[in-house]
C-alpha cells in the first residue's frame, strides 16, 4: 500500500473506523407533498442527521456531542419536463464537519466533463495511481463552476449548481460526489 502523506494516512484511517451505517440509519426523514396538481407536483423531503458537534483534530476523533443537521429538499417534477429540479437546503450546525452528496448514475466509463470559466474540461475518472506518491498527490475533488456531466455510449446524467457546488470528483463506476 503507497505512502501517500502521515496526516492524510491518519485521516484515511480514522473515517475507515467512522459508522456511517449509523449515522444513516439514525436518520429522521419527513415526506409531505407542498404542490399537487395538472402541471407541477413538489415534494418536501427533511432529513434530520445526529452527527458529531465538532472534530477534535489533536487526536483525530470525532466529538461524543452531537448536534443535529436539518437538510430540507424540496424536489419538483413539471409535466413534460426531462428535468428532475432539486431546492436542498442545508442547516449545518456541526463545526469541522464536511457534508458531501453523492449522485449514483450507473455510467460507467473512463472521463467526464466539469465546467470551468468560459468552457468545460474533459476529465479522467477518479485519481491516476502514478501520481498517489508525488510530493503533491492529485487531489480527489477538482474544482468546477457547478457543472458536471457523465455518460457512456446512449445516456448520460448532468448535475448542474446554480452556485453551491465548486469541487466534484467521479468514479468509474459514475458516483458524481460533490
Amino acid at each position: 500500500h503507497p505512502v501517500i502523506h502521515p496526516e492524510l494516512d491518519k485521516c484515511i484511517e480514522y473515517e475507515a473506523r467512522f459508522d456511517y451505517q449509523k449515522l444513516i440509519d439514525e436518520c429522521v426523514s419527513n415526506i409531505e407533498t407542498i404542490t399537487n396538481d395538472s402541471l407541477v407536483t413538489t415534494f418536501r423531503v427533511t432529513k434530520t442527521l445526529n452527527v458529531p458537534k465538532y472534530c477534535d483534530y489533536n487526536n483525530y476523533v470525532r466529538s461524543k456531542e452531537r448536534t443535529q443537521m436539518e437538510i430540507v429538499s424540496d424536489i419538483t417534477l413539471r409535466k413534460n419536463s426531462k428535468a428532475v429540479e432539486f431546492v436542498t437546503t442545508v442547516n449545518n450546525t456541526a463545526h469541522d464537519h464536511r457534508l458531501r452528496v453523492n449522485f449514483p448514475t450507473c455510467t460507467e466509463g473512463d472521463d467526464y466533463f466539469a465546467s470551468q470559466a468560459f468552457t468545460f474540461v474533459q476529465r479522467k475518472r477518479g485519481v491516476s495511481e502514478k501520481a498517489i506518491n508525488f510530493s503533491e498527490p492529485e487531489p480527489y475533488e477538482k474544482n468546477t463552476s457547478g457543472i458536471v456531466c457523465v455518460k457512456n455510449n446512449n445516456e448520460g446524467l448532468s448535475f448542474i449548481s446554480k452556485a453551491g457546488i465548486h469541487e466534484c470528483s467521479v468514479s468509474k463506476n459514475g458516483v458524481i460526489s460533490a
